[in-house]
């Protein structure tokens, strides 16, 4: 008796192994260069101020990134920015409806929705521009979601964007003046930060905010506050070394930390730490991304329960007059700034 053994053969399409796409963003978060693996450019893009694109080169005619300006999506049927909760026309800087948090005005949900009240509203009539994109200073703040009161935001406040590819947080310069096919490499990682030492918490006092109404503050804000009640954890903003843990006059209770060379040349990165209640560091400590480094409070010369906090890079050693007074505002950035400083950053 004999076997016979039919063959069957089945095709099976498998599936496309997706490619590894590096996104490197801008200033403000949005993409400027995709490349793969091995550094070469896919994709190079650069926007005006308001978003309308500037330059566009795709080297793959099958890919297109829609992640654009701000990190927000553009929307190919309407030729808009999206935001998540309304269209922003690039070409004009301007929001196509009214800010949503903006309806909350004269209703006990305003400072909820908006973590601000209505007399700060008042004092500030530009933030009163519900169509206005990012105060009309998108060179210096962002809207993340549309949904900012009053059409203005810290541009810190900008969130890492959700992908379904690999993201790179990666500065890389102005365009134009860097070759954009070399990735960092393992011995010069991209360094990890926070936005902010109390994520989440609202922003009460811009950086470089003209402040002439308070006569306890600098006429020229320094650094960024955020209101938060007395004993918030305060968490380092980067990975650091604490050079300063002690009272101050003006500022209370401080922390401040090294983070390492600075990509300014002759520079070392600091961040500055505030007004808090209670210090949970020393000089000599060695803290982590994240780590919690002190209790918020309402110390010194204070408005309030807040946090200040201070991205700086600088020449001046952080125990002489100098680091604090001498050309301060040259060495003051605001806090989105700190991952471009440390870039390239090693602690001493």
């Amino acid at each position: 008796m004999s076997n016979n053994t039919d063959s069957l053969t089945i095709a099976v399409e498998l599936p496309l192994v997706p490619t590894l796409i590096f996104h490197h963003q801008d200033h403000l978060g949005g993409t400027a260069v995709d490349t793969d693996e091995s550094g070469n450019i896919i994709e190079l893009l650069d926007y005006y101020p308001y978003g309308s694109t500037r330059i566009h080169e795709v080297q793959e005619s099958s890919y297109s990134n829609l992640y654009r300006y701000t990190g927000h999506a553009f929307d190919t049927e309407t030729m808009y920015t999206y935001a998540g909760a309304r269209y922003l026309n690039t070409d004009i800087g301007r929001w196509l409806s009214h800010d949503p948090v903006s309806l909350a005005i004269g209703s006990p949900a305003l400072e909820q929705k908006a973590g601000r009240t209505l007399e700060q509203y008042l004092s500030d009539p530009q933030g009163m521009q519900s169509y206005g994109y990012a105060r009309n200073n998108p060179i210096r703040y962002t809207d993340p979601t549309g949904m900012i009161p009053m059409g203005g935001a810290a541009s810190s406040l900008l969130k890492s964007f959700t992908r379904t590819v690999r993201n790179i947080r990666s500065w890389i310069g102005s365009l134009g003046s860097v070759t954009y096919t070399k990735q960092p490499s393992a011995s010069r990682p991209v360094a990890q930060t926070l936005n902010s030492p109390v994520e989440g918490a609202p922003i009460t006092s811009l950086f470089m905010e003209n402040r002439n109404g308070c006569s306890v503050c600098t006429k020229i804000h320094e650094g960024t506050d955020y209101g938060v009640p007395v004993g918030t954890p305060v968490r380092a903003t980067a990975d650091g070394t604490v050079v300063r843990s002690s009272w101050s006059d003006s500022l209370g209770e401080v922390v401040i930390l090294d983070h390492g060379t600075s990509s300014i040349e002759g520079e070392q990165v600091y961040t500055l730490y505030g007004h808090g209640s209670g210090r949970y560091v020393d000089v000599g400590d060695d803290v982590n991304l994240g780590q919690v480094i002190m209790g918020s409070g309402d110390t010194g010369w204070s408005t309030g329960p807040h946090v200040h906090y201070e991205v700086i890079s600088s020449p001046y050693d952080v125990l002489s007059r100098d680091f604090y007074s001498r050309d301060k505002y040259s060495h003051r950035y605001s806090p989105e700034y700190l991952n471009k400083l440390l870039l390239q950053s090693t602690r001493r």
